[in-house]
């Protein structure tokens, strides 16, 4: 027997699309599900747990499938859940609409920005006529910052990238390049606002390693010619 819920009059129900995408994504939840008051008050339901929702009446009914009511706690009503009722493959970690991609993504990944940062911090010593790191005759000093500021910019494409995967917010622009269907700019606060400004920091960490290449080309260049006139 359901767990039967009754709000109040006038509320409404507001059921997310489910996203589809061809990604290796594990630890699904069901689309979000959402009850509507008049005066804005947006409030989440468990959605793996519905197992009946109309508003048809003017109001929202609801029945959970594995949830029980257990009493008052700080004038709040409490209901714990007593049971799954989708196989633990199906659920993510919140129990709502998270997309997580496969970790071996996720971790890859992030390998590819540290290595991209561990040679940009290279060519940025390099070029600034550390010793150590085999220097030019004559330090490159555009060359130099150029890296340096390319290390600065991936260094913190990686950060977001790591708050990006800790509040599983990979998936949440679900299409490329725009973010969601026709889409190109989310509201920029929560998990999609976080993801689209991954997505620029990209484009901005992509010119800056460009920029970094090419001025520390040109210095091998000019240090080659140099070196040959010298002879």
């Amino acid at each position: 027997m359901p767990l039967l819920i009754d709000f109040v009059t006038p509320t409404a129900l507001l059921r997310e699309q489910n996203r589809t995408s061809t990604l290796p994504i594990i630890g699904n939840g069901p689309p979000g599900t959402f009850v509507l008051f008049p005066n804005g008050l947006r409030l989440s339901l468990p959605t793996d747990q519905i197992v009946f929702a109309d508003d048809t009446s003017g109001h929202v009914r609801v029945g959970f499938g594995g949830m029980q009511f257990v009493g008052f706690e700080g004038g709040r009503l409490v209901f714990v859940r007593t049971r799954e009722l989708f196989p633990e493959d199906q659920l993510s970690p919140a129990r709502s609409h998270t997309m997580r991609l496969d970790p071996r993504w996720v971790a890859s990944h992030l390998a590819v920005g540290v290595a991209f940062f561990g040679t940009l911090l290279w060519i940025a010593l390099f070029t600034a006529g550390w010793r150590w790191a085999r220097p030019l005759d004559s330090p490159a000093p555009v060359a130099a910052r150029a890296s340096a500021l390319a290390c600065a910019v991936v260094y913190g494409q990686i950060l977001i990238g790591g708050a990006v995967s800790s509040s599983f917010a990979g998936l949440a622009c679900p299409d490329f390049p725009a973010c969601s269907g026709d889409r190109w700019v989310p509201p920029l606060d929560g998990p999609a606002g976080l993801h689209f400004a991954h997505r620029i920091g990209a484009l901005v960490a992509a010119l800056a390693v460009a920029l970094a290449a090419r001025s520390a080309w040109r210095a091998l260049a000019v240090a080659s010619i140099a070196s040959t006139r010298s002879r």
